[in-house]
């Protein structure tokens, strides 16, 4: 949970994730907590690089690629990737609103 409130910190109060090939809009901190806690455990080494593509004050659009292992039904842990172009919008210091493609 340390990790989802310092995430969350750099958010603000009317964040918005977007992820528009999965359909997903969740919007206000909360419940994208909520959202988030619910995959606790489900992964674990997590490790992110990310490339700034283009950037602004108030737009950052970066390719983040991704590396985990993910919990199995079987209770063992298979390696995990994937990567996303994610646009990061920004107003006031914090990030208002995130789009993964």
């Amino acid at each position: 949970m340390r990790e989802i409130e310092k995430a969350l910190s750099f958010c603000a109060d009317a964040f918005v994730y977007e992820h528009p090939s999965a359909v997903a809009r969740i919007e206000g901190k909360e419940k994208v907590r909520s959202g988030m806690s619910g995959y606790l455990g489900e992964t674990k080494n997590a490790a992110y690089t990310v490339r700034i593509l283009a950037s602004n004050p108030h737009v950052v659009m970066a390719r983040v690629d991704q590396r985990f292992l993910a919990k199995q039904e079987n209770g063992s842990w298979a390696a995990g990737k994937r990567s996303n172009i994610t646009v990061f919008e920004i107003e006031s210091g914090k990030i208002k609103r995130i789009l993964d493609y």
